[in-house]
């Protein structure tokens, strides 16, 4: 599956002339995608859906993994307990496994059936439909053709940066780590008190790399280039630098990675393993800037 993939999804989006690309070594391209009236159209006409599959794919792989081993959860709703795969393991032929067993997967912690944490088909679907908003997309494509790493984010508002960070991450029988005043305290303290909830923010929604690709030092140069092409094509409100806002894992070497790049964490909230991080467009692209 992953090779049909291979040789058709980055063609999707040079076909359909909805992504610019540079190279970024001798293997490596970086490439960019933002809303427009050609993303709109190569929607309409579904000239996408072999690259959602591979970005779907890929989205699995990586989150299936370390440090968040996302690849099977609990269908118990109060318990949602979830396992991961080994570094080396491949998506695909777990996927296998789990279609060929009859009795599935148990839970560890409650011996309760387990299902996949991202069902395939509804990821595309949901890829699909976050494209069809103002969506900016950056992707390592390696031997111009294997889609390697993603970072993608879209323009949004303060108020609805709430439903993103906090609430969209909050599981249906659990109340959301923080409130929204509490959200927009943490924003104001953080960013500034001039903003108002209906301010443009980019939401910094995923940024993952492929383990193969971990060691080609792309990882600065991908997140770099969605600021990059957030600054150029989000407007500025009374001049006001854009903000950004992020999530990770408490404790996670990835939140190292953004207090370093120029984000500032908010603060650790009882019953969550999520911290939200703020910043600004300038910031970060100055941040990630040395890297190129």
């Amino acid at each position: 599956m992953q090779e049909q993939f291979d040789q058709t999804g980055t063609d999707n989006l040079r076909a359909a002339k909805v992504m610019e690309a540079t190279s970024l070594n001798d293997r490596f391209s970086i490439g960019r995608i933002a809303h427009g009236p050609e993303l709109s159209a190569a929607l309409e006409q579904q000239q996408l859906q072999k690259f959602f599959s591979e970005l779907a794919f890929l989205y699995r792989d990586i989150y299936a993994k370390e440090p968040w081993n996302e690849y099977l959860v609990c269908a118990k709703s109060d318990c949602r307990g979830k396992t991961g795969l080994p570094e080396t393991a491949s998506v695909s032929d777990e996927d296998r496994k789990v279609a060929s067993s009859p009795d599935g997967s148990m839970c560890p912690s409650c011996n309760s059936p387990m299902e996949l944490f991202y069902d395939q088909q509804r990821l595309v679907e949901n890829l699909n439909s976050l494209f069809r908003q103002k969506v900016f997309a950056s992707l390592l494509i390696a031997d111009e053709k294997k889609l390697s790493g993603f970072s993608l984010g879209w323009e949004t508002s303060v108020r609805e940066g709430y439903r993103d960070k906090v609430v969209a991450g909050t599981g249906d029988q659990a109340a959301p780590a923080m409130s929204y005043p509490e959200y927009l305290e943490e924003f104001r303290r953080i960013l500034g008190s001039d903003f108002d909830e209906e301010s443009t923010v980019f939401n910094s929604a995923e940024w993952a790399v492929s383990s193969e690709a971990r060691s080609s030092k792309a990882s600065l140069p991908l997140i770099h280039a969605i600021y990059a092409l957030a600054q150029e094509k989000i407007p500025k409100t009374f001049g006001r630098d854009i903000p950004v806002i992020g999530h990770t894992l408490v404790g996670s070497k990835a939140l190292g990675i953004f207090r370093k790049i120029g984000f500032t964490p908010g603060a650790k909230r009882k019953g969550s393993d999520e911290v939200r991080v703020y910043s600004t467009l300038p910031a970060l692209i100055k941040g990630t800037q040395h890297s190129l």
